[in-house]
């Protein structure tokens, strides 16, 4: 039971030694140093890495002293709303560097617990769960993960999937990182969208849950993955978790030069 890769060659590169070497870069290149404080989990883009890439790395740097040996992701559902939360239960997930590890008894209890459904068309349409793993690998090639698609993002589901991760570990995160999985405003000028971003940003930091909620809804934020962002904003304030770092902004015309349509992406740690 391996998931094959789907978008390597697309989103990434399929070849290993480009692959490695454009990680490599990535990290070199992250202007931050790596924490040796404790970090619930991390706001990441999931854009092809040509464009969020870098951005992206500044997260995985910044917790590459860690060395967690599980990391939840949270990812959001493009294509399919089907289910509230749907989860796969392989054994890896093949990337071209090589597998990432499945938690596959804690999937396995998700799966039992009525919450979590699986869901194959979501599975294997989605890129924001899979561009993570390159990036996981490159980090610690032992890790293991749990994959969760979040379908219906909406304030209840984020409860819902709350109360259920802080049973399940006993409200004991040492061993566990949460990768959210979000761009952010989408085919907005720069100038629109570095003030829309910046703005939510700031809710992200302050922990103004009903704030960032309203203004999702009132679509003056965007965030493809606001489910996952939401979940991580209310678990950091019950779990004492008060300060978000931003380790970096960044918007595709950056790279593409064009100004006029961009997409945001941004880094921040969740930490206490």
């Amino acid at each position: 039971m391996i998931r094959k890769a789907q978008f390597s060659g697309t989103f990434y590169p399929d070849d290993p030694k480009e692959l490695r070497k454009m990680l490599e870069y990535f990290y070199n290149n992250a202007d931050v140093e790596a924490t040796s404080e404790d970090c619930l989990g991390l706001i990441i883009p999931h854009a092809g890495y040509v464009f969020s890439g870098q951005t992206a790395a500044y997260s995985f740097k910044y917790i590459s002293k860690l060395k967690k040996r599980k990391a939840v992701i949270i990812a959001p559902s493009h294509h399919c709303m089907n289910i509230n939360f749907s989860i796969s239960d392989y054994e890896s997930y093949e990337t071209p560097l090589g597998q990432v590890k499945v938690d596959v008894k804690a999937v396995q209890e998700f799966l039992n617990s009525g919450l979590f459904f699986k869901d194959q068309k979501a599975d294997m349409t989605e890129h924001s769960l899979e561009v993570m793993l390159p990036f996981l690998y490159f980090l610690n090639p032992e890790i293991e993960i749990i994959p969760i698609l979040f379908e219906i993002p909406n304030r209840e589901n984020s409860n819902t999937l709350i109360n259920y991760l802080i049973n399940y570990y006993k409200s004991d995160f040492s061993d566990v990182v949460f990768i959210i999985s979000s761009d952010l405003s989408h085919y907005h000028s720069s100038s629109i969208a570095k003030q829309m971003d910046l703005q939510l940003i700031h809710w992200i930091q302050s922990l103004e849950t009903e704030r960032f909620l309203k203004e999702i809804y009132d679509q003056t934020i965007e965030a493809c993955g606001f489910g996952g962002i939401l979940f991580i904003m209310e678990l950091a304030k019950q779990t004492g978790y008060q300060h978000p770092l931003l380790l970096k902004y960044s918007h595709s015309g950056e790279i593409n030069h064009r100004n006029d349509q961009v997409v945001g992406y941004v880094s921040i740690a969740i930490n206490r």
